[in-house]
């Protein structure tokens, strides 16, 4: 969403805490294919998206379209504009027969690099909670908070909150922690 914005200054935040660009949606667009699908191109993030993994240019969606596919009729001009500028660092001149270095992450395993929860985070448990319904934001907060005081994990909090929902007490029934 950010390089579909054009917001290439949370686009350069997100990459500075590790944010990984080799990433694709459910149907497997690229940070680049929405950066190609807006209304007016935002060069900055298509240069920031393309300095770190020139190989997002060949990258397909589920459909086997290329992100340059998504760029409308009206930008075509810009975007011929601007890739002759960068032919030279996108597309550098290598002798016949010279082996290009596949791109980082073509070795690796679908979901073999996975996004830690930041701290704070809720479990699953008490997400599932949350999204139910049956747990308000503000009471997992805040109960997350408490046992997080006495040593308790993620998990056992929200285990005591379903446990309190399911006796028909509501999850702020389990209001006393147990200790860990």
């Amino acid at each position: 969403m950010v390089c579909r914005r054009g917001r290439a200054d949370l686009l350069e935040v997100l990459a500075g805490l590790g944010a990984s660009l080799q990433v694709s949606d459910d149907f497997g667009r690229t940070p680049l294919h929405d950066a190609c699908w807006t209304a007016l191109p935002d060069f900055a993030v298509v240069d920031r998206l393309l300095r770190r993994d020139p190989h997002l240019l060949r990258m397909c969606d589920c459909r086997g379209v290329a992100p340059l596919a998504y760029v409308k009729r009206d930008n075509w001009s810009r975007w011929v504009e601007y890739l002759a500028s960068r032919a030279d660092e996108f597309w550098p001149y290598r002798a016949a027969g010279a082996a290009e270095d596949p791109p980082p992450l073509v070795g690796r395993g679908p979901d073999s690099c996975p996004v830690p929860d930041p701290p704070g985070a809720a479990s699953l448990e008490m997400a599932r909670l949350v999204a139910s319904g049956r747990l308000g934001p503000e009471e997992a907060r805040r109960r997350r908070d408490e046992w997080e005081e006495v040593g308790a994990s993620g998990e056992k909090v929200a285990a005591a909150a379903a446990a309190a929902a399911e006796r028909g007490g509501g999850a702020a029934a389990a209001v006393e922690p147990i200790s860990a």
